[in-house]
């Protein structure tokens, strides 16, 4: 396994618990689940437990190089913690979501700021 793939669900059964999926690929490229928890918290600490019983039980099969995670800092943490030499990257869709984002917030200002500030410059 060369990629894993962490992440969490949120708000989505009867209890809201959080549900994280980690898996990697299977050779035609789909995704193929290695591991699953449900908690009652989402912290670096759980997600330690998920990554060394994980590492335990797979053994010699499990050397990832690269997970991909979202922002979850308490993912990041965990895999530094448990896999000090694995390369954690940002998912490509959370990543391009949180630019949008950003972006959307600093036109709301910048236009929010030129308007209190240069009236005239909004009046025909």
């Amino acid at each position: 396994m060369k990629i894993g793939f962490m992440d969490e669900t949120h708000q989505v059964n009867e209890y809201r618990y959080p549900l994280t999926a980690f898996g990697s690929h299977d050779s035609a490229g789909n995704f193929a689940p290695l591991g699953l928890m449900l908690s009652s918290c989402s912290d670096q600490s759980v997600f330690e437990i998920l990554l060394a019983n994980m590492k335990g039980s797979l053994g010699k099969h499990f050397k990832p190089h690269t997970i991909m995670v979202d922002k979850s800092d308490g993912e990041r943490n965990a895999i530094k913690s448990v896999f000090p030499e694995v390369r954690v990257r940002l998912c490509y869709w959370h990543l391009t979501g949180n630019i949008k984002l950003t972006q959307s917030f600093l036109m709301i200002f910048f236009l929010s700021f030129f308007h209190f500030f240069f009236p005239s410059f909004f009046l025909n």
